[in-house]
């Protein structure tokens, strides 16, 4: 997660080319997920799979966590990558 000074968070991650057991993944696209807890990330949206940076905006002050996930062709989601968090202080 980048810092800057707007209630935005851009997320970017580095998309998997293989699968957990290094069999090759037919990537479909990603889930971002995020919440105000790191244990409840309640709030999803899909991305494609050639989208590798998110911009969330219009954040009011507090903190926010976010994770990604790969999705497969087939359906198939992968674990949670690292949770990662930011705090958008009041203007």
């Amino acid at each position: 997660v980048q810092t800057c000074a707007l209630p935005i968070s851009v997320l970017s991650w580095t998309p998997p080319t293989t699968n957990t057991d290094d069999s090759p993944l037919d990537l479909a696209g990603f889930n971002i997920y995020a919440g105000t807890t790191s244990g409840n990330l309640q709030f999803r949206t899909t991305v494609g799979a050639l989208d590798t940076t998110v911009v969330v905006d219009n954040l009011a002050a507090g903190t926010y966590f976010f994770a990604v996930t790969a999705l497969s062709v087939t359906g198939a989601e992968s674990a949670f990558s690292n949770v990662a968090s930011k705090t958008i202080s009041p203007s």
